[in-house]
């Protein structure tokens, strides 16, 4: 597996399939040589990379909403997504972060252009 070929996610709002958002990172994978050669105390930093933290702001989930809704796109159901630095954040539906009743973390395989397709 290669760098960048999973992606780990949150996805929040009031249910998981009509109204959330949902922050996406592309995944940094440590190496076995990596874990062997680091003391056994700083070995949390060495396995989860600081590159795999979701680290954002709730402002840049409200403005990627607005963002959708200021173009007029009426299909508010369809997932919506841009770019906030190292991450892809998608709204779909009409999340408000008042109302959150469910989270989800996970992993994913985002089918990017060049990927084998094949189960990570």
């Amino acid at each position: 597996i290669q760098d960048g070929q999973l992606s780990a996610f949150i996805r929040v709002g009031t249910d998981f399939t009509e109204n959330y958002y949902e922050i996406e990172v592309p995944l940094t994978f440590t190496r076995l040589s990596e874990v062997q050669a680091t003391p056994a105390g700083a070995l949390p930093e060495v396995i989860w990379k600081a590159e795999n933290a979701l680290d954002i702001a709730l402002e840049d989930l409200v403005q990627t909403k607005i963002e959708r809704n200021n173009l007029g796109i009426r299909t508010i159901f369809l997932p919506y997504t841009r770019q906030v630095g190292q991450y892809r954040v998608t709204v779909v539906g009409n999340p408000d972060l008042s109302t959150v009743l469910t989270m989800m973390l996970g992993i994913k395989n985002p089918n990017l252009q060049g990927d084998d397709r094949q189960p990570k």
